[in-house]
């Protein structure tokens, strides 16, 4: 997604396909994140999500290097924004950025050691 203006985000975020399973509204979705952050994620879902709609996710962070194994990361999240806005029948992808909203100081150092090491500039 194109940042449109001024980008508002405190935190760093990084590209990366970062494997996520998200569980919400009876269902589990396994998907990958387009960009990650300590504050949010950014996933692309098969089907319309609600912004404000509260879910867990739980993810698995590479290490910052390849010796190093990935570390679990689970947090609760809010949908904040969806592209397209609404549900669409001839859309197959949605765009879905999502707040964290209780990532443990734990979590936090182990997003942001990978985004140190893999950084990038994310859109």
């Amino acid at each position: 997604m194109a940042d449109s203006g001024t980008n508002r985000r405190k935190d760093v975020r990084t590209s990366a396909r970062v494997p996520i399973e998200l569980a919400g509204q009876g269902e589990t979705l396994s998907v990958s994140s387009l960009n990650i952050g300590a504050g949010g994620v950014y996933v692309e879902v098969p089907r319309f999500i609600e912004p404000l709609t509260k879910l867990h996710l739980s993810m698995m962070i590479p290490g910052p290097t390849p010796d190093e194994e990935a570390s679990p990361v689970e947090t609760e999240a809010i949908v904040v924004r969806v592209l397209p806005e609404r549900p669409d029948p001839g859309v197959d992808r949605y765009e879905v950025a999502c707040a964290f909203l209780d990532l443990s100081e734990d979590n936090r150092d182990v997003v942001n050691r990978y985004i140190l090491t893999h950084r990038t500039v994310a859109t």
